[in-house]
């Protein structure tokens, strides 16, 4: 299931805040995991890049922005290590690599783009590492 609501996500040690703009025609949440796609922000894949921080949410529609189809807005994505939502999170986890999925989540299913590793886990969750993207 995709991404429906903003998504709290805990980073975990240092950070880097990077701008850029989003791929126009899309739905973005606070929160959703970021990839890259002919130089702009995705929610639908890509190469892993972060977590989306920096863009005007509006709380009462669930933390959601719609891109218009004609319009490239500027975002900004937080990279390092997150802990991402992931039904299936288990000690095993803990050195696979994970790729972004077209609906704004995660699985250990290669697609078309690159991956990072899982460093950690807890119930629910995996500790993506942002920081250094694996050839698929």
């Amino acid at each position: 299931m995709g991404l429906e609501a903003q998504t709290q996500i805990e980073m975990l040690g240092p950070t880097h805040r990077i701008p850029g703009k989003l791929t126009a025609g899309d739905t973005y949440y606070k929160g959703g995991v970021m990839g890259i796609i002919d130089g702009f922000f995705s929610a639908s894949g890509g190469i892993p890049s972060g977590i989306l921080t920096g863009y005007g949410f509006d709380p009462d529609d669930g933390g959601a922005k719609v891109v218009s189809s004609s319009d490239n807005p500027d975002a900004e994505i937080d990279v390092g290590m997150a802990w991402v939502p992931y039904s299936g999170a288990s000690q095993e986890s803990v050195g696979d690599t994970f790729f972004l999925t077209d609906d704004n989540t995660v699985t250990t299913t290669a697609g078309d783009y690159a991956g990072v590793l899982c460093r950690g886990y807890k119930s629910g969750y995996v500790l993506l590492d942002f920081r250094t993207v694996l050839a698929s």
